[in-house]
């Protein structure tokens, strides 16, 4: 399997926006799926069954965030969906350009490994409009639109980001890395892009 989402990733690779973007199986860390293939969130295992429900229910029209090898093993359902990269505010505006409104839903990923995750108070904190679809070392949210607007679907995105960083627990600095560096994207984007607050409120 590996083989095949090496041939996805290239294929990625060309369509994403230069500068910053790489295989994130390449970290030594797993926070986006990278690190030893026995233990890494990336291994074929640990992919299984965020992959298979991504085959099962991404749709053309979704945006999902962010560029993370959850997305590679299920690129051939995703063909049509819209991938955002996980840093700099300048990438994240300039993939933000090619996203087709209004948009039906966001699908964020997050790399759970090894901490736990209180999914009750998760599912209180995203509220009306989320799922949360925990997979052992991935945790899959789901929000369903209409998002009007590229600026709404990025507060979508952030909101459930934030919702997820308050409901895990347990010490991972690559966890923690991964929500500073995503979150500062994401609101850096909507300032720029909007001139909004950040965290960027979410239209309800």
């Amino acid at each position: 399997m590996r083989e095949v989402l090496a041939q996805r990733v290239d294929v990625l690779l060309v369509l994403a926006p230069l500068g910053g973007i790489f295989d994130p199986r390449d970290w030594k860390n797993d926070v986006l799926g990278g690190g030893p293939a026995t233990t890494a969130t990336g291994s074929e295992l640990r992919l299984a069954a965020s992959a298979r429900w991504l085959e099962e229910n991404i749709e053309p029209g979704d945006v999902v965030f962010p560029y993370s090898v959850v997305y590679f093993a299920a690129l051939g359902a995703g063909d049509e969906a819209s991938v955002l990269p996980y840093s700099q505010r300048t990438l994240v505006l300039r993939a933000a350009e090619r996203i087709h409104t209004p948009v039906p839903r966001v699908i964020v990923a997050v790399p759970l490994g090894s901490v736990r995750l209180d999914v009750q108070g998760l599912r209180e904190a995203l509220g009306a409009g989320f799922e949360a679809h925990p997979f052992g070392a991935w945790l899959l949210i789901e929000g369903t639109g209409p998002y009007s607007d590229k600026r709404d679907a990025l507060a979508a995105v952030s909101h459930a980001l934030y919702s997820a960083r308050d409901a895990v627990y347990g010490e991972s600095y690559e966890l923690v890395w991964y929500f500073r560096i995503t979150l500062s994207a994401l609101c850096g984007a909507v300032k720029d892009g909007w001139g909004d607050s950040c965290p960027p409120a979410l239209a309800r």
